[in-house]
């Protein structure tokens, strides 16, 4: 029985202790004040001003052409070009060519875009790339 009141007399200093050691300090009560205070603008010499959010991005299409734009939300490649703020800006060559094929009974229509204007129709290709049914139905299985 001793040996129990003792153990529960030993748990308890490191409890009380502790408890005794969190007492704030006079300082923080003065320092959280502070902060509630609102905070006056920063002005004057050394702050910087707001500047808007930019973004550029330029394209070599392949024909001697180049197309390019700024944005101030995204600026990245299109299809056909480069795209900023959402406006597409196509390079002045570019072409589409397509296929139609029939994969294993389903119809699917396959294209390529050249952004130098290299498109062929008979036999559809884009670059040199020729496209056929062939290449493109084992991408559709049934």
């Amino acid at each position: 029985m001793k040996r129990l009141c003792l153990f529960a007399s030993l748990a308890l200093l490191p409890a009380l202790a502790a408890a005794e050691a969190v007492q704030p300090s006079p300082a923080d009560p003065i320092f959280l004040a502070s902060l509630a205070e609102p905070l006056e603008p920063l002005t004057g010499l050394g702050t910087p001003a707001p500047v808007p959010m930019s973004c550029s991005i330029s394209r070599a299409c392949g024909d001697g052409n180049t197309v390019s734009c700024t944005g101030t939300t995204s600026c990245q490649y299109s299809i056909d070009g480069v795209k900023c703020n959402g406006n597409n800006v196509p390079c002045p060559n570019a072409c589409t060519s397509g296929i139609d094929c029939n994969c294993n009974g389903t119809p699917y229509f396959g294209y390529c875009i050249s952004t130098a204007g290299n498109c062929q129709f008979s036999p559809p290709a884009c670059d040199g790339q020729v496209m056929d049914c062939n290449f493109l139905c084992p991408f559709y299985p049934e």
